[in-house]
C-alpha cells in the first residue's frame, strides 16, 4: 500500500524540533496495544501510533515524526520526531545497525510484532510509554520482548507531551485529513454516480436494440410461415 498524504499544521516553533514541514507522507497508523506506565499505575490499552515522514524544505533533508494518541482522550497526546542529521546520535545511543533510511520500516516491524501479541497472557513483544506527572517534560516509548531469560528492550525513544499549542496543531491536521478524505469521497461517488448512469443509458441502448431484434425475427418467421 502506497503511503496516503497527511496534513502538518505548523504554529509555535517550539511545539516541534523542526518547521517548514507543510505536508507528509502517513507510512504507519495502526492502533497497537501498550502498557502506560504512570508513576503510580500501568494499564494496557490500545493507542494509536502515526509515524509520518516529511520533507525540510529548508533543509532540504527528511523528518520523521511519531505520534501516539487515544481515541477515547483527544487531549492525550504524545510525540517525538527526528531528522536525518539527528538520527546519527539516535542510532550511536542507541546502537541501531541500521541507517535513517531503513529505521521507519524496523521500527514498524517492531510494532507488528506488539499487535500480532494482542491478547497473550505474557506478550512477548510489548510497546511501553512510560508517562510522568501533568509537569513532565518527557515521556518515553519503548518496545520489550520477553523471553524465557530476560526482558529485551529494542529500543527506546524519547518523546514530549504535548502541550496545549501541539494538541491543538494534532487536531487541526487530522480535521484537515478528514476534510481532505470527505472531498475524496464526495469526487469519487460524482464519479461512480456519473459512470452508473452511463451503464445504465448503454443497457437501456442494447435492451431496446435487442426488442428490436426480436420483434424483427419474429415478422420474418411470421412472414416464412405465411408462405
Amino acid at each position: 500500500m502506497s503511503p496516503t498524504s497527511s496534513h502538518v499544521v505548523e504554529g509555535d516553533p517550539s511545539s516541534w524540533k523542526t518547521s517548514y514541514v507543510e505536508s507528509a507522507a502517513n507510512i504507519f497508523t495502526k492502533d497497537v496495544p501498550v502498557c502506560v506506565k504512570g508513576e503510580s499505575a500501568e494499564r494496557i490499552e490500545d493507542l494509536t501510533v502515526r509515524m509520518l515522514m516529511g520533507l525540510n524544505k529548508q533543509k532540504q533533508s527528511k523528518v520523521l515524526r511519531v505520534q501516539v494518541t487515544s481515541e477515547s482522550d483527544p487531549f492525550f497526546f504524545h510525540h517525538m520526531e527526528v531528522s536525518e542529521e539527528e538520527f546519527q546520535a539516535l542510532k550511536q545511543e542507541q546502537s541501531i545497525l541500521v541507517d535513517f533510511a531503513q529505521f521507519p520500516d524496523k521500527f514498524i516491524e517492531l510494532l507488528e510484532e506488539c499487535i500480532s501479541s494482542r491478547g497473550e497472557e505474557q506478550p512477548r513483544f510489548l510497546a511501553v510509554l512510560r508517562v510522568g506527572g501533568d509537569d513532565a517534560v518527557d515521556s518515553n516509548l519503548g518496545v520489550v520482548e520477553t523471553n524465557k531469560f530476560k526482558h529485551l528492550s529494542h529500543i527506546s525513544l524519547r518523546f514530549k507531551p504535548g502541550d496545549d499549542g501541539a494538541i491543538k496543531q494534532y487536531l487541526a491536521a487530522r480535521l484537515m485529513d478528514v476534510s481532505g478524505e470527505r472531498d475524496k469521497w464526495r469526487q469519487s461517488h460524482v464519479e461512480t454516480s456519473t459512470e452508473l448512469r452511463t451503464v445504465r443509458t448503454e443497457l437501456q441502448a442494447t435492451s431496446a436494440d435487442c426488442a428490436a431484434g426480436r420483434d424483427a425475427a419474429g415478422r420474418i418467421e411470421r412472414t416464412t410461415q405465411g408462405r
